[in-house]
């Protein structure tokens, strides 16, 4: 993301944590997941619009993938003209999946409730 100006505001719960090291703000689980997230809103809009955001939760070592991302891009992009403006990063920055739209309540909701850590892996 950008840093906020001209009437754009950034929320965070914790901050952007690209090393993702245990020693900067984030929250944790009970179960040694870890997480943090940054909510971009554009304040000149009518209602207030959230315009970006990204959320990333880590895994304890024990489990292959480290850390899933829901990235929401600022309008124009590069990631736009390829279809990816919301996007998830399922354990590597360099990989993008396309996903629908979901709300950062949604996200929030999910990283809080529903995100379990698998007992076993499944054998492909």
């Amino acid at each position: 993301m950008t840093p906020p100006s001209d009437g754009k505001v950034e929320l965070t719960g914790g901050v952007r944590n690209f090393k993702r090291s245990h020693e900067m703000p984030h929250f944790s689980r009970h179960d040694g997941c870890w997480f943090d997230f940054a909510i971009m809103i554009d304040e000149n809009s009518t209602p207030s619009e959230i315009i970006a955001f990204n959320f990333e939760i880590r895994f304890p070592d024990s489990v292959p993938v480290q850390y899933i991302r829901y990235d929401l891009n600022i309008p124009d992009h590069n990631n736009e003209s390829h279809g990816l403006r919301f996007h998830i990063h399922p354990g590597c920055d360099d990989f993008r999946l396309h996903s629908p739209p979901i709300s950062p309540l949604e996200i929030l909701y999910l990283f809080l409730y529903d995100f379990k850590i698998p007992r076993k892996l499944r054998q492909i």
